[in-house]
């Protein structure tokens, strides 16, 4: 019987500790996931897409465009093709809170064209003073995702797509955030997770679209996989003591 309860005690330890890792089951805020995706559009150049930031400056780059209620803010190394984008464009391009995606196309040249890609933040602004609502996090050491270090460009040059980064919202932030048209989003990359190994071209992220490859199973169904494997060694050891 002690054995038993043992084996009991295990699987439940077991299983708290993979739903904690993997946020399955549990709340949590805004997030960003990469598992080494890429988009294959063509025609994604300035004009044909809904640019949140362009960074560009040889050696790192950094920078965001804040929405302060009236207009775009540059600061760091943002481009002047970097703005906000609000629900309405959005919508009227197809997205919602089911299918939102942010793409990095990356324009790097040269003999050694890779970057490193660290922590990043999608913000997501309110309508009526401009003030941040809530922020979605890439976090690129968090558990599940691929590494974004030493990418490189997928096509090559601006406009080519690039490496897709899936967001996940909690609860119903999502739904309310399209809830309204002149609600905003941005991007944010702070000066102390700069983009690094940059030799001058631009980096550009943009809400991208659904046509990706490269599709690799999400942290959650990763989570089911280890769950039902734990389940069966379960069950197994079970089967054997009756």
């Amino acid at each position: 019987m002690q054995a038993m309860q043992n084996v009991r005690t295990w699987i439940v330890g077991s299983c708290l500790i993979v739903c904690l890792l993997l946020g399955v089951g549990f709340a949590r805020a805004a997030y960003i996931t990469f598992h080494g995706e890429t988009a294959e559009d063509l025609g994604t150049g300035f004009g044909n897409v809904l640019q949140t930031l362009v960074l560009h400056k040889k050696g790192s780059e950094w920078g965001s465009v804040p929405w302060n209620g009236l207009d775009n803010l540059a600061r760091g190394d943002a481009a002047n093709q970097s703005q906000t984008q609000t629900v309405a464009e959005l919508a009227g391009a197809g997205f919602d809170e089911e299918n939102l995606l942010v793409i990095l196309n990356l324009s790097q040249q040269g003999s050694n064209p890779s970057v490193d890609v660290h922590d990043f933040t999608v913000r997501f602004y309110t309508s009526s003073d401009g003030s941040s609502w809530f922020d979605a996090l890439y976090d690129s050491d968090a558990f599940g995702n691929a590494s974004s270090s030493a990418l490189i460009p997928h096509g090559q040059g601006a406009g080519t797509a690039g490496h897709v980064f899936r967001i996940h919202f909690a609860g119903d932030e999502g739904v309310d955030f399209f809830d309204q048209p002149d609600n905003y989003v941005g991007t944010w990359v702070d000066s102390k997770n700069a983009i690094g190994n940059t030799n001058g071209a631009a980096e550009t992220f943009y809400i991208g679209d659904t046509n990706v490859n490269t599709v690799v199973p999400e942290p959650v169904t990763l989570g089911v996989l280890v769950l039902g494997a734990l389940t069966f060694l379960f069950t197994s050891v079970v089967g054997r003591r009756q």
